[in-house]
């Protein structure tokens, strides 16, 4: 989580005109309790980084 956070910028999704989604906190019930799914936006703050996550996530 932590090198995902310092590569990614995670912000709100954004319509086709460019104005930020916002999100309605929604959660599931029953025993475990958790956030619905939800949309969002990545965006690389570091190309170099970018790179070294994704042979992270590659690896095999």
């Amino acid at each position: 989580m932590a090198t995902i956070l310092s590569v990614l910028h995670i912000d709100h999704s954004r319509d086709p005109h460019g104005h930020r989604i916002d999100i309605k906190p929604e959660y599931t019930g029953g025993l475990t309790i958790r956030p619905k799914l939800f949309q969002c936006s990545f965006e690389s703050m570091n190309a170099a980084r970018e790179g070294q996550l994704r042979a992270v996530i590659d690896f095999k």
